[in-house]
């Protein structure tokens, strides 16, 4: 009976998608309303729908001195309040709220025309390097069209046993826009960990959640699904490598889909921009902004029938899976370095312990698990120098092109232009130097000491360096070598001090930094 009630969700499912790409396709206005909507969505993508709609638009107010102090008070507070309720309402950002607006009163008739017609004409745009792409639920039938699609057959030995170095190539696939491609990686790389079978994940959900993800991620230059998946190839080598020895089934799958997701609809314009520019998903993720914006769109795709991997998995381990995913994307937040930074050097002896099998996976604590857990994963995002000499030059190049594009939109949106990203400023192989030196070599030699099988990438990272210290002399003449050296260029790998005694555990520290937590009151004597 089970069986049968399986196999007719199945078919629901598979129903759901073609009416859904019905609607995209053939319906003009797919509102519920439209008696030609075959397709009407559910509660909960309603409420996924309202929060991650136009998450980079900015907010904006009524024009300054055409309101009273009263009028004032009365549209921040209509604000305010769409914020929280999250409207569906696109504009709901642009003024107040319809009921709020009825209270406001104008000194002159005039003021209102005039403050309606300003704030049409200023009407707010999406403020992000590339639009994001239309998600197109075509795109998840694919397989019944072109079923090589699910063939790992159809992919070269060779390739196969690359993935389990740091010598693959991403870019091979990346110059031709090869996503089908990428993915059918990504699949080879869950069944080779276990986890299609251990879980129990049928193809077409695998490549659906994988179609998914790829289709949220914009092409902005550096932070695509591109550099999502070296990420995920990355760890997937330190999980083979022997990383994955200490860690069971539930920790590998949490890892692999929260380096997937982890930069999930990136605009290519970090938080401090957000905050800057003011933009909804600011207001929405006070800390971790976009962090947490990656996180929900990784929970959105899990809660879609059609691409929840997690569905044959029971209650229990689905919640820790969803604990883990949620602390690893925080953890990827370049703010909460310095502090995860210092809980590694803190607490080394204990994963080295753990890391060797002294102490049982049940006998450890928590903390030190997701603290290992978050540092693979800190690594792995941070991979693109212990790569070939030839390979991380190529990443090097698009996340500065990137960094430039940002103060390119800050000039235009007349916001301050960030020091490190103004290319007029930077010195590239100067900057890459900065990066290796306090940011990587930091994470990565205590994380030798625990993981001697992440030697090689201490030493690739030394090879980089001499590269970009060799580029740096020649840039400069013999005579300003050592002017060079004392160059004071602010960097934006200098990570924040921390105190040598870091009091908060990494689960607090992580917990603290999402949209869902609350700041815990204080006893009151």
């Amino acid at each position: 009976m089970s069986l049968l009630k399986q196999e007719f969700l199945d078919l629901q499912t598979e129903w759901d998608i073609i009416m859904r790409s019905y609607n995209q396709e053939f319906v003009s206005n797919p509102v519920e309303e439209n008696p030609n909507v075959l397709y009407k969505p559910k509660l909960h993508d309603k409420v996924f729908e309202k929060m991650l709609r136009n998450p980079y638009r900015r907010v904006t107010m009524a024009p300054q001195g055409f309101l009273d102090n009263s009028a004032v008070g009365l549209v921040e507070k209509g604000v305010k309040s769409s914020i929280s309720k999250l409207s569906s309402d696109e504009d709901s950002f642009e003024t107040a709220s319809s009921e709020d607006d009825k209270q406001v009163r104008f000194k002159k008739s005039d003021d209102k025309k005039l403050i309606k017609k300003e704030t049409k004409r200023k009407r707010p745009k999406e403020v992000a390097l590339v639009h994001r792409r239309s998600f197109k639920y075509i795109y998840l039938l694919l397989p019944f069209v072109s079923p090589e699609i699910l063939n790992p057959g159809s992919v070269d030995q060779r390739v196969i046993d690359k993935l389990n170095t740091l010598e693959f190539d991403v870019f091979v696939y990346k110059d031709n826009n090869d996503e089908d491609m990428v993915i059918l990686l990504t699949m080879i790389m869950f069944h080779k960990l276990g986890l299609v079978e251990e879980f129990n994940i049928s193809e077409l959900s695998l490549f659906r959640f994988c179609k998914s993800v790829c289709l949220r991620y914009r092409a902005v230059p550096f932070h695509n699904f591109y550099h999502a998946w070296n990420v995920c190839q990355t760890l997937f080598f330190f999980l083979v490598s022997g990383g994955g020895n200490c860690l069971g089934p539930i920790e590998k799958i949490s890892l692999m889909i929260a380096a997937l997701c982890h930069d999930c609809d990136h605009p290519g314009l970090n938080n401090s921009f957000q905050a800057k520019a003011s933009t909804r998903v600011s207001l929405l993720h006070k800390k971790s902004t976009l962090e947490n914006h990656h996180l929900l769109q990784c929970m959105h795709i899990l809660e879609q029938p059609e691409s929840n991997i997690l569905e044959n998995i029971n209650k229990h381990n689905k919640s820790l899976v969803s604990l883990y995913i949620k602390h690893l994307i925080l953890a990827t937040d370049l703010a909460l370095h310095g502090a995860i930074h210092m809980n590694l050097i803190n607490r080394k002896k204990t994963l080295t312990k753990f890391y060797l099998k002294q102490s049982s996976t049940e006998a450890v604590h928590e903390d030190d698990k997701i603290l290992l857990m978050c540092c693979f994963l800190k690594c792995s995002d941070l991979s693109n120098e212990i790569r070939p000499t030839s390979i991380s030059h190529k990443w090097a190049n698009l996340v500065l092109a990137e960094f430039f594009m940002q103060s390119d939109k800050e000039r235009e949106l007349d916001l301050p232009v960030t020091p490190f990203m103004d290319k007029q400023k930077v010195i590239v192989s100067k900057e890459q130097i900065n990066f290796i030196e306090k940011l990587c070599l930091p994470l990565y030699e205590p994380m030798c000491d625990i993981c001697p099988f992440m030697n090689v990438c201490v030493k690739n990272l030394n090879t980089n360096r001499m590269e970009w210290n060799i580029r740096l002399r020649n840039w400069c003449s013999e005579k300003d070598v050592n002017a060079t050296k004392a160059l004071t260029n602010q960097s934006i790998w200098e990570p924040e001090k921390v105190k040598k005694k870091w009091e908060k555990s990494i689960l607090s520290l992580l917990s603290s930094r999402s949209s869902g937590s609350e700041p815990k009151k204080k006893n009151q004597k």
